[in-house]
Order: structure tokens, then C-alpha cells, then sequence
């Protein structure tokens, strides 16, 4: 049996050429480094933007992406979390520019494409609220390439109201005008129809009404609110026919 020492000395001897299996590990690379240093200011970015601290979001944000990051997903989420931190900042501008360098990194990727169709949503809301109409149309129109369905649902919304609007003003002339281009949009949705049915019912313009409320029936055969209009404008014509002389 060999003595103690030797063992101990041996041990040692092990473990400093890395034969144990309690050798100390080396230092991450500079690379590894970096990744995780990337990983951490994206997690900690999402959780600023979560509670809405979107100032603190970009500039974790902006540290992340000055690190280069050589993954394309982190990329990505980067550039979009950007664009979502900068355009809950009301910088809609500069967050486009965002989005579109996810989108042009890949085009296959569907994230940042609808982050930017919620910006313009968002921005068309904005400018309703304002009466801004003209504005919130302008960039609805900017759907088109990015989700041409979404911007028709979008345009269609944005005219009915605005001819709510008009029509509850007594501005009658613009209210129909209005309405009416929901009816050029292409696949005009049941909405655009319902919408000028109920205009021309207010109007007393029983007939044109019925015709606008049986198209929108058409379109959308189940809806409970468009029959319960249909079926209201025709109670009132029979009531007018009854009362005619």
C-alpha cells in the first residue's frame, strides 16, 4: 500500500492536468460571451416592454443589436421588439424602419410584417379619433401589400364610421359619399352594404335600403344584426304604405 503523501500528491497532480473529474472548467469564449450577454438584453427588454417601460426596452434593445448578434431568429426578434418599443414611444416613422429590416432579412417570416399592420391600425385609430380622416385612410392604404384582406376589413370599418359621423352631423351628402366607397373597395364585406342600408333607412329611403340590406345578406347570410335591419326597414315601409293615403 503506497503512503498517504504519495496519494495526495498524486491526486493533486491529476486534477491539475485536467484527468479528474473535478477539473476546473475553462472560461467561456469571447463569442459565448457575447451570446449570452445578447440573450439577457432581449429578456430583459421583453420584460420592460411588458410593463410598458418602452424607453428602458429600446435601449436594451439597442445594446443587443450593437453585439451583432450572428443568429438570424435573435435578429429578428431584435429588429421587431425594436420597432414595438419605438412605436409605443408614438415614433411610428422611425418603428417602420424597424419592421422593414426584419421584413427585407426575411420575407418568410410573418412577425414583423403583422407588427407593422398593427402599427398602421393602430395609427389609422388614432387619426379617427382626431376626425382626421384622410390621414387614417392614407395609411390604411399602406396595407395593401402587406395584408390587402385586413386593409378592405380595415377601409370598410374606417368609412362606416366616418359616415356615422357625417350622418349624425347632418352633413348627409358626405355621410352617402362616404359610405358609397366602401361599395368600390374590391369584395366590398357585408359591413360596407349594412352600413348604407341603415343611412338610407335614417333617410326614409325605404326601397334603396332594402336593396343595401339584401347584398349585405348575401355576403353574410347569418348575421342576426343585418336581418334585424333588413327586417325593421321593411316594417317601416309597410307602416308608411298603410298610412299613405
Amino acid at each position: 500500500m503506497k503512503p498517504l503523501h504519495f496519494l495526495l500528491v498524486t491526486g493533486l497532480s491529476l486534477m491539475a492536468l485536467g484527468s479528474s473529474p473535478v477539473s476546473a472548467q475553462l472560461p467561456d469564449s469571447p463569442e459565448t460571451q457575447s451570446q449570452e450577454t445578447i440573450k439577457d438584453l432581449m429578456w430583459q427588454g421583453a420584460q420592460a416592454s411588458l410593463f410598458s417601460d418602452y424607453r428602458k426596452a429600446e435601449a436594451l434593445l439597442r445594446q443587443a443589436l450593437a453585439l451583432e448578434p450572428k443568429d438570424l431568429l435573435d435578429r429578428l426578434a431584435i429588429l421587431n421588439n425594436l420597432g414595438n418599443a419605438v412605436s409605443g414611444q408614438g415614433r411610428y416613422a422611425e418603428a417602420e424602419l424597424y419592421y422593414r429590416q426584419a421584413i427585407k432579412l426575411a420575407p418568410e417570416d410573418g412577425l414583423a410584417a403583422s407588427s407593422l399592420v398593427n402599427m398602421y391600425l393602430k395609427q389609422s385609430n388614432l387619426y379617427q379619433r382626431e376626425e382626421r380622416y384622410d390621414k387614417a385612410e392614407a395609411v390604411l392604404m399602406r396595407l395593401r401589400e402587406l395584408d390587402s384582406d385586413r386593409m378592405n376589413q380595415a377601409l370598410a370599418e374606417l368609412y362606416s364610421f366616418q359616415g356615422a359621423r357625417y350622418r349624425d352631423q347632418g352633413r348627409y351628402e358626405e355621410a352617402e359619399a362616404t359610405l358609397l366607397k366602401g361599395l368600390e373597395l374590391e369584395n366590398p364585406p357585408a359591413l360596407s352594404y349594412a352600413s348604407l342600408g341603415y343611412f338610407y333607412h335614417v333617410r326614409d329611403r325605404y326601397e334603396e335600403s332594402i336593396a343595401a340590406y339584401e347584398q349585405a345578406l348575401e355576403i353574410d347570410p347569418n348575421n342576426p344584426n343585418i336581418r334585424g335591419g333588413l327586417e325593421n326597414v321593411r316594417q317601416d315601409l309597410q307602416w308608411r304604405d298603410r298610412s299613405s293615403p
